[in-house]
C-alpha cells in the first residue's frame, strides 16, 4: 500500500517533483530483509518509471551504508547508523554526476571541534562537545 501511495502521488503531481527523499525503517535488520524490504523493491520500480527524478531512500540501521544501483541509476540508499551523529542532507538539483552528487550528506557535528560521535557521551555541565 505504501508503494502504491508513493506512485499515486508522483503521478498526481506529475512534473512538479524535482527530487524525492523518502525516510523508512531498516531494509536489512533481519535475514528476510527487514520491515521495508518489499517497499524498497517496489520503490526501485517506481524510480525506474520516473527516471528523470532523483530518488533518495534514507533508512535507520545499525551501521552506516551508502549504496547506488546500476539497474536504477537515479536511486541512492543511505542507511544511518544508530549513533548520535547528526546527518545533514543537501539536495543540489544542479549537480552533475548522478545521485551521488545530487544528494550530499554531512555527518560532522556542528559543534566547534567537529567531532564524529559514535556513542552517547555524557558531558559535564558547562563543557562543550
Amino acid at each position: 500500500a505504501n508503494a502504491e501511495w508513493t506512485a499515486y502521488n508522483l503521478e498526481k503531481g506529475a512534473n512538479q517533483a524535482l527530487a524525492v527523499v523518502i525516510f523508512g525503517h531498516s531494509l536489512s535488520s533481519t535475514s528476510d530483509g527487514g520491515p521495508t524490504k518489499a517497499y524498497f523493491e517496489q520503490l526501485k520500480g517506481i524510480a525506474m518509471s520516473n527516471s528523470n527524478l532523483p530518488f533518495l531512500f534514507i533508512e535507520d540501521y545499525h551501521w552506516w551504508e551508502d549504496a547506488v544501483f546500476d539497474d536504477v541509476p537515479n536511486l541512492r540508499r543511505i542507511a544511518l547508523d544508530d549513533t548520535i551523529t547528526p546527518t545533514s542532507i543537501t539536495v543540489d538539483l544542479n549537480a552533475a554526476g548522478g545521485v551521488q552528487n545530487i544528494f550530499q550528506y554531512n555527518r560532522r557535528c556542528w559543534c566547534t571541534n567537529d567531532h564524529r560521535p559514535t556513542r552517547l557521551i555524557t558531558y559535564e555541565e558547562g563543557s562543550a562537545c
